[in-house]
């Protein structure tokens, strides 16, 4: 009887060291905020509103359109977030993001999962978007 309380005490110390092994490891941070709304744009990507616009026929071809994130933030040095959304079936996500955002868009950094499409790339220089940085 003895020996299996002592089994069972001296597993759980090795438990407990295990944890303890855990919580000692280092955490890994973000190095800056960029980084931050970068992920945050790939994670809007993957968001169960995100679908695909629906392809364009140009001739013979089909373009197909991919989903996308997108994060738009101040760009003093705060860096707050203005808006974040993802591509719907009927615009894309700098559209959604410019047509609700007029005027709060002028001076903004732009953080996209992928590389916008032409109409994206227009609606962004006429929102007059300070950078634009994608993955």
């Amino acid at each position: 009887m003895d020996t299996r309380e002592e089994d069972a005490a001296g597993s759980t110390k090795q438990a407990d060291g295990r944890k303890n092994d855990e919580y000692a490891r280092p955490i890994q941070r973000l190095d800056d905020k960029e980084t931050l709304f970068m992920l945050l744009a790939l994670h809007m990507e993957e968001s169960p509103l995100c679908e695909s616009p629906f392809s364009e026929p140009r001739g013979d071809q089909v373009i197909k359109m991919n989903k996308t994130g997108i994060v738009m933030c101040e760009s003093n040095s705060l860096q707050r977030i203005v808006a974040m959304d993802c591509s719907r079936k009927q615009l894309h996500a700098v559209q959604l993001v410019i047509m609700h955002l007029t005027t709060m868009a002028n001076g903004c950094n732009v953080y996209l999962s992928r590389k916008p499409c032409t109409e994206c790339a227009k609606c962004l220089v006429q929102g007059k978007t300070y950078t634009l940085q994608n993955h």
